[in-house]
């Protein structure tokens, strides 16, 4: 079975439209079956690894990292960094009362998932979960950062409220308006 490819949003993203969930794979399951498991999936034109530099952390004897470092091995392994994109997410506590989307915290995680994938850009940088302390405004001019940095070539959004992906949709818009004027 080969999946179909797909464009995300632009021509130079190119994605399966199920992506492999790597989040498992250094926390809960070790090699060699963190090696195998992609491989299938690689296998069927599986392109879309999909990860966050939080996992793990409940589980002790975890920082709440492993799981993009193991990507990064994969990929070298296999040689196939420029043939697979690669998600990861911001945005999920680490500690309490963090605020997860502030520009200081979303420019410091980026920093450190792309020590940790060893890749630059990170195809897809979504917000893992929904942060109301942080306003959107802020939240998207910090990503907008990012893409123009070419530290991610695409945002989005995971985990969010259904209001959440509308009202992004909104600010942008206004900015857009606002910067034709």
């Amino acid at each position: 079975m080969h999946l179909e490819i797909r464009h995300l949003g632009t021509p130079w993203l190119e994605v399966s439209p199920r992506a492999f969930g790597y989040n498992v794979f250094g926390g809960t399951i070790g090699e060699p079956r963190s090696s195998e498991v992609p491989d299938a999936s690689s296998a069927t034109r599986g392109k879309f690894i999909d990860t966050a530099a939080p996992s793990f952390r409940w589980r002790p004897g975890n920082h709440g990292s492993e799981s993009e470092p193991n990507v990064d091995r994969w990929m070298k392994a296999r040689g196939n960094p420029d043939r697979v994109s690669v998600a990861t997410k911001v945005g999920t506590e680490m500690a309490p009362d963090a605020r997860r989307l502030a520009r200081r915290v979303i420019l410091k995680a980026v920093e450190d998932s792309l020590a940790r994938l060893q890749t630059d850009p990170i195809a897809l940088y979504p917000s893992h979960e929904d942060e109301p302390a942080t306003p959107i405004e802020k939240t998207l001019e910090t990503s907008d950062l990012l893409a123009r940095q070419g530290k991610a070539r695409a945002i989005g959004a995971s985990d969010v409220s259904l209001e959440r992906p509308q009202a992004s949709l909104d600010v942008v818009a206004a900015l857009d308006r606002a910067s034709q004027t």
